[in-house]
């Protein structure tokens, strides 16, 4: 008698989680089947034109075009780290319109402008 109204709570609750366009707390707490972030960076980069891909990107842009393993968006930090193993290196812009905001340049964009100051 217990158990069956147990299991018809959970039944109402996870009904209700559903009409709220919540995810039951089963579903909630699995991984999310999604690409590493190197890849998913890497992939990124080779669908944008070049004048979008070769510009500094801030943290705020990365962070929304990639998706998390865990929730929709990922972790900064995690970010950060598959950027460094890729070779991207984070910098200060001190430009007026920069105000020393973090900006994130990739490696060949950093060659580009070697080449070009010389």
């Amino acid at each position: 008698m217990l158990n069956s109204y147990i299991n018809e709570l959970k039944a109402e609750i996870v009904t209700r989680a559903t009409a709220l366009h919540l995810e039951p707390e089963a579903t909630r707490n699995r991984l999310r089947n999604v690409q590493p972030l190197t890849l998913q960076i890497e992939e990124l980069m080779r669908t944008l034109p070049p004048l979008q891909r070769n510009r500094p990107w801030s943290m705020g842009d990365l962070v929304n075009r990639l998706e998390g393993k865990y929730r929709e968006r990922p972790h900064a930090a995690k970010v950060g780290q598959a950027l460094r193993a890729l070779g991207w290196v984070r910098l200060r812009d001190w430009t007026i319109s920069g105000d020393g905001r973090r900006i994130w340049v990739a490696p060949y964009q950093r060659n580009q402008e070697l080449l070009e100051t010389s």
